[in-house]
């Protein structure tokens, strides 16, 4: 009988020290807590939410670079009524992307008789009118004559020609003679000895045969 109860005894000892040296796995109540799908879900969301927001304001930015860049080339400086009232008068379709302010003084000035190294409007030769356009509406200083107009700006070929650049002609001399302001669609302003301030085309065959070319200052 002793010896059952050592034995029982050394079994237990032995029992414990197996115990200690191999300890049980923790219950899944005792594991780290996870991240819930709902949290990953969530993460996922702001990542993503945040790319998008990143996205939509490059995209938002690139608009308006757009917008700004469209608005510089393509604004409308005159109102639909404006570019019908100019189109009466002048007897051409005015573009709605022209300058009000030379419009206005073209219009102003139609009808001003012609009067050699005259430059009002009670009398002006076509230099004097050209000078006093790029006074009052560029700022710039011209020389008096046609043909000192032509040396001092830049050469322009017919098909390069802008609003504002000067048109040029030969008519019956070796140098430039006569000179006007090119408006649109082959349309100039200038100052003919026979009508005074006028508008004409550069297709008209009195000033094709004469026309030498286009200047920009």
């Amino acid at each position: 009988m002793k010896n059952a109860k050592i034995y029982i005894f050394l079994i237990s000892l032995f029992l414990a020290s197996c115990v200690s040296l191999f300890p049980s796995k923790p219950s899944s109540g005792s594991r780290l807590p996870e991240r819930s799908a709902g949290s990953r879900l969530s993460s996922r969301t702001n990542k993503a939410d945040t790319k998008n927001t990143t996205t939509e304001n490059i995209t938002a930015e690139n608009a308006n670079t757009e917008t700004k860049s469209t608005d510089s080339k393509g604004k409308a400086n005159l109102s639909s009524s404006q570019a019908t009232q100019y189109s009466q008068t002048f007897g051409y379709p005015v573009n709605r992307q022209a300058n009000p302010a030379l419009l206005a003084m073209v219009k102003d000035w139609l009808g001003t008789p012609y009067q050699y190294a005259g430059s009002s409007k009670s009398g002006a030769d076509c230099s004097g009118f050209v000078q006093q356009v790029y006074l009052k509406i560029y700022e710039k200083p011209t020389s008096r004559t046609a043909d000192g107009m032509e040396a001092q700006s830049k050469s322009i070929s017919k098909s390069g020609l802008k609003e504002g650049d000067m048109v040029f002609f030969k008519i019956n001399t070796p140098n430039v003679g006569h000179v006007g302001v090119y408006l649109q669609d082959g349309y100039f302003a200038h100052a003919s000895t026979a009508e005074g301030v006028v508008i004409s085309n550069l297709s008209e065959t009195y000033y094709e045969k004469y026309f030498v070319g286009g200047g920009r200052l």
